[in-house]
């Protein structure tokens, strides 16, 4: 904040010599203005299914929350379950119709396979496509129904780079499937962006390929991306904790994936956070579950090096509520419990989002 000098006049009369003039006022002092930041919430596919009110009221609490941003499942297997001639987009539209209401961008990401677009013998919806340009066809329908109504972002695809989510994971297929996408969903609509689909460290429950060898590879003829996507989970660690093995630092300046999407992209196109949080458990905290207070001290740690980074461009928290009755961890990431209760991190969210340049 620049502060207007205050110059101070002596009082004068006629015979009195001229008022000395007014002090120099000190030069500004002025901050360098940190780069926006798309801040989101990953709902992935929670919100489609709920009813209007209770669609609403999670709406109120997001956009409350200081969130501009929701990332959503526009799932291939949710909106053509049973045939390339079927759709179902109610769901999705509600939740578009919604959000948009509420002031919230939403990033699509499209993503999965439904049963008839499978390769043979596979059985689960994360096999890959057997048909490359089947998927892109459906991307270029996405984008028909939902540029218009002011959906304009859309990632590729859910890590895969990871065999949880991609069936032993193909780097150049995926590279063929993000070219093919890219072109169908700015077919027609121009300033559409395409973020590269977030991959993530290998963890403790799948295999995968290494996120700099997945980018190399699949961007080999060429990456037509906006963005990167990435989900660099440290839990139950501090994002900074563990320096240059953290998977943070991975993405920062001189790390081996942000180094990766220079040479293979572009050395100007921006990592997308799109997962980021930890599990929480109110009972006994062990690995990889954590306390309320620690989820929050390591969202709030993410933030602050998401907005400290020129070349990070979108952080999504992840995520909405916890689903009742899972012992799988994956299901407790919620800012809010599973009886809808706010956690600590939502505060703290709150302030510190509600000072975005």
């Amino acid at each position: 904040m620049v502060l207007a000098a205050l110059a101070v006049h002596g009082r004068t009369s006629p015979q009195a010599s001229a008022p000395p003039a007014p002090s120099t006022p000190s030069p500004a002092v002025t901050k360098p203005a940190l780069p926006q930041l798309n801040a989101g919430l990953n709902t992935g596919r929670s919100l489609l299914g709920l009813g209007r009110r209770e669609l609403e009221s999670a709406l109120d609490d997001i956009a409350g929350a200081g969130f501009t941003w929701i990332r959503v499942d526009f799932s291939w297997t949710d909106i053509q379950p049973v045939s390339k001639d079927s759709y179902t987009w109610g769901p999705t539209d509600r939740v578009v119709r919604a959000a948009r209401a509420h002031d919230l961008d939403v990033l699509g990401l499209i993503s999965y396979t439904p049963a008839w677009a499978r390769r043979a013998g596979c059985r689960d919806f994360t096999c890959p496509p057997a048909s490359t340009p089947a998927f892109a066809d459906f991307a270029g329908e996405v984008a028909d129904r939902y540029v218009s109504r002011g959906v304009g972002t859309y990632q590729l695809w859910n890590e895969p780079n990871l065999d949880l989510f991609w069936q032993q994971p193909d780097p150049v297929a995926y590279g063929d499937l993000v070219r093919r996408a890219a072109t169908a969903l700015r077919r027609g609509h121009d300033g559409v962006r395409v973020v590269f689909g977030s991959m993530v460290v290998r963890d403790r429950d799948a295999d995968g390929v290494d996120p700099a060898v997945f980018v190399r590879a699949a961007c080999k003829r060429g990456c037509p991306v906006d963005a990167v996507g990435f989900d660099p989970y440290t839990f139950p660690d501090l994002p900074s904790a563990t320096g240059k093995r953290s998977a943070w630092a991975t993405i920062s300046r001189g790390g081996v994936v942000r180094r990766t999407i220079d040479q293979s992209i572009g050395a100007d196109v921006p990592v997308w956070v799109t997962q980021f949080g930890a599990p929480v458990t109110e009972k006994t905290v062990h690995p990889p579950y954590v306390d309320v207070d620690r989820q929050s001290e390591i969202i709030m740690a993410g933030l602050r090096l998401a907005r400290q980074d020129q070349l990070i461009g979108g952080f999504f928290v992840n995520s909405w509520r916890d689903a009742p009755s899972s012992s799988d961890y994956r299901d407790h990431f919620g800012l809010w419990g599973a009886d809808g209760t706010a956690r600590p991190a939502v505060a703290s969210l709150r302030k510190a989002l509600s000072r975005q340049p």
